[in-house]
């Protein structure tokens, strides 16, 4: 096949009218197609045979239309080498596939049967082009998975997003899907979707060489595999040169490492063909003679080549950003079809610029990209500080202790070897491996910019990489920018990040649950689930409002100056601000247009996204607005809302930027709102997206009252809040397609991943990773449906056995072998909705054992718990995440216990506190004469002792040698606490509950 093709395909609703002619040869005169597919000509016979030789082609066939539908016509020039291999009413298959595929479900579902039959089983590159008139994802409503079938992808495009429209209805129905080999044969290849001019169908236009412009001049990449290198240690040792200039020691270790790649290392591939040459030529002579001289170089060869092979392996685990994979387990077609998959995604070829204009010239796009982030990061209001500046209660001036080498070796190790680099290259796998060597140079550079230095310009210069928020977006707003910092840069933030872990808990106010340790996600979605349970179900005059706010460009708008302020008012020690003030202040910006920086731009607000440090900034800064929040609701103005008369008032929940405010649903209080969110952004130079942000109003809001609220603010009042943090705010019953998001999110994931290009193995520790780590998120907060557990066990089955859905294959194991533990035979997978349930008992372990925890006094006093481990929490009316508690309760609390502190919680007779035995009173013989309310307190003598005298009237010398085996208690032991019996330590796991969950039905493993 001509390998640099242009292929034209069009649904044109008929051919017969000079409308068609006139379009047409507009087209083919800009884009001038070697291969035209027409589909759905509506004419045929001499009709059709006149209009065919009008239109200019060399040569075609066609299959004819059945009355007005159907009808697929292919023209081509001379010089295109084309064979007709089998024809269908709906489709043909020439050496490229055009289809038009009927609209009716059942005659879809032949079409992909007839096509699989007909397609060529040879691993020949090949793709199917045309109308669809079927959706693939959940965007463009529900489709059948006839694609993953056919293990097709499909190839994206340029433009607009839809290709059909009706009236108000758009979609995407015109597409190009291929296989592997066609996408690694074309790895450039491109789809554009043209203007509509007679159709209700974009024509869409394939190229597969297109001619893209992209500039030469990608950046220096360190490579994984020169670790692995017998010589490199010896080249780091000779050649790294460290006296004080990190940016110029690494510049010019670069330079030896390039050299000493291109004269010692060598090209991977070019070593692994002339290895393999050799050894071909050396088993051809091993087959003449009998040599040892051979059979030592065959060896030799052999084991070279295995070392070069595991090079190439890890070369491509490194461009294919695989971290799940084990370096041992080899899937190196894997990884390459995934880093094909991966910059096919990540190129941007054609964007809609400011003007409205789509341009596909790299160096326009470059340029645009860096003025639109120069004005995104650009000058900005001067933040009025027309209040008094809000002073932090504690103390942390722990932050200003001399920065050790163990902190800064801690910072570096726990950081992911081969996340992407930043402008110089260098991977935290180098600085890791090389630790012998190059530590104690990162050492003293970390510790000189502690103690006042700067850090070089080189180090702090950031490379952005745009992140599509969408598929094909179309503009620049439609990307997320990432920050590639140096790793060094992110020693020094990490450093600083790590000690604000360790204070931030002790002054972040509790309604913050984003990167606070001893804080969770899931915290704040179980609040947010019951507050508006509570909103969905009270009744009578509690009125109330929960307002889901957007801030447009949180961390990129964020004011320096309110940085700074916000770093002066918790008290963090002037050596420090100004370390983290220099870095911020003295960076400068490149965008990474596909691989190749753009031009250097400073920054003058905004923090970015991918440095340690910036999630621990703007949680800081946002504790201005808990202050403003909490300042109002002291004076009395403020009324926050209580779900129980006993419980906590709840005012707000923060997630760094994910913001949910309540409070009565009042004019005044509407006022008071807005009037503090104006005094905050005012302060901070954030904006609220009024567009993106929602007002839900509990029962007995009358509907003028919320208009007139709504208004106010300019939100959008609706019914249903949607998602919070990613999981639904559950407004109904929940059912299966409550979460069947959650399903098309792992499937989507799966379709993504090259499964048939993974080892058995691979695909396990795949599925083990990400597809049923996947749900475990929504699993922190809600129940999952049995129906969603089934379905999704399901996917995974298929993955594992058939290498992706769809795929019908012999299921060598049975899924419950599969999910036995490996010292039990099977492959430590597990069944989801028991995985589910030990989720639900570490939320009731929680319950038990951390009471400060905001959400706990929620969930506590909203259903009355007051004992300290009831016999049941079932209640009426209660939540779906209480009545899925309840359940598991009883489990639960049988494998709790208390372990003894100072005694004076703990019920001697009553409670579980004595490994294995249980509560002591169904030991007793003599009840009647038990002080049933004493406790361990009353247990000891004046000495400290267990008062042994006593308890052997009462209990059977075997039960009283296991009390005595326990240090009794004493007021230095601290409280009594509630332990999980599962464990040595005492302490709750998800694994140790899905053991005690299923250890019963495994069977052990048979070694015969």
């Amino acid at each position: 096949m001509n390998s640099n093709l242009t292929i034209f395909s069009w649904n044109c609703q008929g051919c017969a009218s000079s409308k068609f002619l006139r379009a047409y040869r507009e087209y083919n005169n800009e884009y001038k197609p070697d291969i035209v597919c027409l589909l759905e000509p509506r004419v045929s016979g001499h009709k059709a045979y006149s209009i065919i030789e009008k239109l200019g082609f060399d040569r075609s066939h066609r299959i004819e239309s059945i009355g007005f539908s159907g009808g697929i016509w292919v023209g081509w020039k001379d010089h295109t080498s084309i064979n007709i291999i089998h024809n269908h009413p709906q489709f043909m298959l020439l050496s490229i596939t055009d289809t038009n595929m009927n609209n009716n479900r059942t005659k879809r579902k032949s079409l992909w049967g007839d096509l699989m039959n007909v397609l060529p089983q040879d691993p020949l590159p090949w793709m199917i082009l045309g109308d669809f008139n079927a959706i693939l994802s959940p965007k463009e409503k529900k489709s059948d998975r006839s694609t993953d079938t056919c293990n097709l992808q499909d190839l994206g495009y340029i433009g607009p997003s839809y290709t059909w429209q009706r009236g108000n209805t758009s979609e995407r129905l015109d597409r190009a899907l291929a296989n592997d080999t066609w996408i690694s044969a074309f790895p450039h290849s491109l789809v554009y979707h043209l203007l509509r001019i007679k159709s209700d169908h974009r024509p869409i236009l394939l190229k597969t060489r297109p001619t893209l412009n992209i500039p030469r001049g990608r950046p220096f990449h360190f490579l994984a595999g020169w670790t692995e290198h017998a010589n490199f240690k010896d080249l780091v040792s000779n050649k790294w040169k460290y006296s004080g200039n990190m940016a110029a020691t690494l510049s010019e270790f670069t330079s030896h490492v390039k050299n000493w790649n291109k004269h010692t290392y060598g090209f991977i591939g070019t070593r692994k063909r002339q290895l393999m040459r050799l050894l071909g030529k050396t088993q051809q002579a091993m087959d003449q003679s009998n040599s040892r001289r051979l059979a030592n170089l065959e060896m030799e060869v052999r084991d070279e080549l295995e070392t070069v092979l595991n090079h190439e392996e890890l070369l491509w685990r490194q461009k294919a950003r695989c971290d799940w994979l084990q370096f041992e387990d080899r899937n190196t077609k894997f990884f390459h079809s995934r880093t094909m998959q991966r910059r096919k995604i990540n190129r941007i070829l054609s964007l809609r610029l400011s003007n409205g204009e789509w341009s596909s010239e790299q160096d326009i796009l470059s340029d645009e990209a860096v003025k639109y982030f120069e004005k995104l990061y650009g000058e900005t209001p001067t933040p009025t500080f027309n209040a008094p500046l809000i002073n932090f209660p504690h103390d942390i001036d722990f932050l200003n202790k001399a920065v050790s080498n163990e902190e800064i070796k801690n910072a570096l190790f726990d950081m992911a070897p081969l996340k992407a680099p930043g402008s110089d290259g260098f991977h935290a796998h180098f600085f890791q491996s090389q630790w012998d060597t190059v530590g104690w140079a990162v050492c003293q550079w970390v510790q000189g910019i502690f103690d006042g230095n700067n850090i070089e310009k080189d180090l702090n210069n950031t490379l952005i990489v745009l992140i599509p928020k969408k598929e094909s977006p179309e503009d620049f707003s439609q990307f997320k920018p990432i920050s590639l910092c140096s790793v060094l840069y992110k020693v020094v933030m990490k450093v600083i990040a790590n000690r604000f872990k360790v204070v931030f808990p002790n002054y972040i106010s509790p309604q913050q649950a984003g990167f606070i340790s001893g804080r969770n996600i899931s915290d704040n979605i179980i609040i947010a689930q019951e507050i508006i349970h509570s909103m969905r179900s009270r009744r009578g005059n509690k009125k109330w409002m929960a307002i889901k706010l957007d801030l447009e460009k949180a961390y990129d708008r964020v004011s320096w100056r309110f940085i700074e302020v916000s770093l002066e008012a918790a008290g963090v020690p002037e050596k420090i601000r100004k370390v983290i003030m220099n870095a911020i202040s003295s960076s400068t910006m490149q965008i990474l247009w596909n691989g190749v920086p753009s031009r250097s731009f400073k920054l003058i607000r905004g923090i970015r996204q991918g440095c340690p440090l910036s999630p621990y900034l703007f949680v800081l800064c946002m504790e201005w607005l808990a202050h403003l929040i909490n300042s109002e609701i002291n004076t009395g103005k403020w009324q926050p809302i209580k779900l129980s008369r006993s419980g906590p008032a709840l005012s707000h929940l923060f997630f760094a930027d994910d913001l949910v405010i309540f409070c009565n649903a009042e004019m005044d209080q509407a006022r008071l709102l807005k009037e503090t969110l104006r005094h905050f952004c005012d302060l901070s130079v954030h904006k609220i997206n009024a567009r993106k942000s929602h007002i839900f109003f509990s029962k007995g809001v009358d509907t003028s009252l919320s208009d007139q609220i709504s208004q106010l603010y300019g939100f959008q009042k609706v019914l249903n809040l949607g998602n919070y943090l990613g999981v639904p705010l559950l407004h109904d019953r929940v059912t299966k397609s409550t979460l069947n998001f959650v399903i098309e999110k792992v499937r989507s994931k799966l379709q993504k991943w090259e499964a048939r290009k993974l080892s058995l193995a691979g695909r396990i520790t795949l599925a083990q990773s990400v597809l049923l780590t996947i749900p475990s998120y929504f699993m922190q907060s809600l129940a999952i449906p049995k129906g969603v557990c089934d379905e999704l066990e399901k996917i995974a089955r298929q993955f594992i056995w058939g290498g992706a859905a769809g795929n019908t294959k012999i299921t060598l194991v049975g899924w419950d072998s599969i999910c036995q533990p490996r010292t039990y035979g099977g492959l430590g997978l597990r069944h989801l909705q028991d995985h589910n349930n030990s989720f639900l008992m570490k939320i009731g372990f929680n319950l038990v054992t951390r009471k400060d925890a905001l959400w706990v006094q929620v969930l506590r006093s909203k259903y009355g718990w007051k004992d300290q481990l009831p016999e049941s929490i079932l209640k009426s009316q209660s939540s779906h995440l209480w009545k899925s508690l309840s359940k598991v309760w009883p489990l639960l609390r049988e494998n709790l216990m208390w372990s003894v502190g100072d005694g004076s919680t703990i019920s001697g007779w009553k409670d579980n506190w004595i490994p294995g035995i249980g509560p002591l009173l169904s030991y007793a013989p003599a009840q009647n004469r038990i002080n049933l309310d004493s406790t361990l307190k009353d247990w000891f003598l004046p000495d400290g002792s267990w008062n042994v005298d006593m308890l052997r009237l009462w209990l059977p010398e075997d039960k009283l040698k296991r009390i005595v085996s326990i240090p009794p208690p004493h007021p230095d032991n601290g409280e009594d606490r509630i332990i999980w019996a599962r464990s040595g330590s005492g302490s709750f796991s998800i694994q140790s509950a899905y053991w005690t969950l299923k250890e019963n039905s495994w069977k052990p493993k048979d070694d015969n």
